[in-house]
């Protein structure tokens, strides 16, 4: 695997503050993440369409009073989160309910995660068989139901019962019945029994290897693998794999499925050189996409 593949890049934000002189760079670096927090929430009053007076009024009171929040502890990541339940509109993807106090919104943002969701939009065609690991609330795997059309497939791992049952209701609220959900963790092993920890409204970042702290709200989950679950299935356009740690598991349970896949989109947020190694012997090429995300396609033969 090349270097430039695994070296980490900074974000604009990082380079500022390494250009910054030292004595300043806390300062820079908490006016900086004020500046990014207040910029999500402009980003989201852009992106997301309120579907009713209710709606509207939750999303602006929560934008307006994230001018005060968006303070608190600046040393720190925080996600824009709603002070109520609200439902929005994604134009070109569909309607989703957002619960308050989580991070939903977050994951509903058209500009977020722009190279992933171009990647599916650039692959998945009518007819195609998309793979959503990790499918959260189901915004990639709307996307690519749409995408596919009436005779493709799209198959939802989501393990958290909670999100899961939201998932199904935006699936049942956007017409789209050929997304089967499957409600397991993606693991190299089918059958155990793990647990899955989560930090309360962090929905997003639900994790069965990350070690959970007090605050962490944990479950029993079961797992599968992708090569059984996917046992029946053909020929597979793209999988993408958002597991919060997991996905070298994930790929190493996969190894049957990676035959005859074209594409995997994944996240490896510490640039874990077993995922790539994996990937490059079952004949990918694997490619940076931004962040933490990368793209793998099969070498031409």
């Amino acid at each position: 695997m090349t270097a430039s593949i695994l070296q980490p890049r900074l974000s604009v934000r990082q380079r500022i503050a390494a250009r910054t002189p030292s004595g300043l760079r806390k300062p820079a670096r908490m006016a900086l993440n004020y500046l990014y927090r207040i910029s999500t929430w402009l980003g989201i009053l852009v992106s997301l369409r309120p579907v009713d007076w209710r709606s509207r009024s939750i999303l602006w009171a929560s934008a307006t009073s994230a001018l005060l929040t968006s303070f608190r502890n600046l040393d720190a990541f925080q996600k824009p989160m709603p002070i109520g339940d609200l439902e929005v509109d994604v134009a070109g993807i569909g309607r989703f309910r957002v619960r308050a106090g989580t991070d939903d919104m977050l994951h509903l943002l058209p500009a977020r995660e722009q190279k992933v969701r171009e990647a599916i939009e650039q692959r998945i065609r009518p007819g195609a068989v998309f793979i959503d690991g990790g499918a959260n609330i189901g915004f990639y795997s709307i996307l690519a139901a749409r995408l596919a059309g009436p005779h493709g497939q799209v198959i939802a791992f989501e393990m958290m019962p909670d999100t899961a049952a939201v998932l199904r209701r935006h699936i049942a609220a956007n017409g789209a019945p050929a997304i089967e959900v499957v409600e397991r963790a993606l693991a190299d092993r089918s059958g155990s029994r793990v647990r899955a920890s989560v930090e309360p409204g962090q929905h997003g970042q639900a994790s069965i290897v990350k070690d959970g702290s007090e605050r962490h709200h944990s479950i029993e989950v079961e797992t599968i693998t992708l090569d059984e679950a996917l046992a029946d299935r053909g020929a597979i356009d793209l999988i993408k794999l958002d597991l919060e740690g997991a996905e070298f598991a994930a790929l190493n349970g996969a190894a049957a499925v990676l035959a005859r896949t074209a594409c995997v989109v994944f996240e490896s947020n510490e640039r874990d050189e077993r995922i790539f190694d994996l990937l490059t012997r079952a004949g990918f090429i694997v490619e940076h996409l931004e962040g933490s995300d990368f793209l793998a396609q099969k070498a031409a033969r």
